[in-house]
C-alpha cells in the first residue's frame, strides 16, 4: 500500500518502483526502496538483516540512515557508532554519525567525530568540506555558550556563521 501511494504521488518513483519489483534479492530490494524515500517501509527489513548478519556494515549503515530519516536519531547514532567500531576509517559513516549528533544538539560529540573524519588520509569527502564542517561545529559550540546572553539581548552575532548558528539554536531551543 505504501509503495502504491509513493508511486501515485511521484511519476519518477512510479518508474523506479516498477524496477524495484523486478529485483528478486530481498536485501537489494530493501536498499533500493529506501533510496526511493520509503525509509519507514524498509527499516524493519533492514533491522532483521542486521540481526541475522551483524558484520554487514553496508546494511547496518543503510539501517542507520533509515532510522535517521525516520527521526530515530539515538538509534541511528548507535548503529553508526557500531559501523565506525567495525570500520574506523569509514568516512561516510563518520560524517553521518556527526550529522546525527549535530541534529540532536550534541555539538561537542559531533566535533570529536568530525575531527576524526578530518584527520583521515583517504576519503571520498573533500578535505576542504571536512575542515569547513569542523569550523561550523566550533562556531556552533561557541554560540551555544553565548546563547543565553543572546536571548537576553546582551549578545549580537558578529557574522553570518554566528547568525546562522544562533538561528539554529533558536529553532531547536524547545526540543
Amino acid at each position: 500500500c505504501e509503495l502504491a501511494r509513493l508511486a501515485i504521488e511521484d511519476p519518477a518513483k512510479r518508474r523506479g518502483i516498477s524496477e524495484v519489483l523486478k529485483i528478486t534479492d530481498f536485501r537489494d530490494r530493501i536498499l533500493v526502496i529506501g533510496r526511493f524515500g520509503g525509509w519507514s517501509l524498509v527499516e524493519p527489513g533492514l533491522a532483521r538483516i542486521v540481526e541475522e548478519h551483524p558484520d554487514e556494515t553496508a546494511i547496518r549503515t543503510t539501517l542507520a540512515k533509515a532510522m535517521r530519516h525516520n527521526g530515530k536519531y539515538d538509534e541511528a547514532i548507535a548503529q553508526f557508532r557500531e559501523v565506525v567500531r567495525r570500520k574506523p576509517d569509514d568516512d561516510h559513516a563518520l560524517a553521518d554519525l556527526a550529522g546525527c549528533l549535530y541534529e540532536r544538539g550534541r555539538f561537542s560529540d559531533a566535533l570529536v567525530v568530525l575531527k576524526r573524519l578530518a584527520a583521515l588520509q583517504e576519503s571520498d569527502i573533500p578535505s576542504s568540506d571536512r575542515v569547513e564542517w569542523v569550523r561550523s561545529i566550533e562556531v556552533m559550540i561557541a554560540m551555544e555558550a553565548v546563547f543565553p546572553r543572546f536571548l537576553k539581548g546582551e549578545y549580537q552575532p558578529k557574522n553570518k556563521e554566528e547568525r546562522e548558528a544562533l538561528i539554529f539554536l533558536c529553532l531547536h531551543a524547545g526540543e
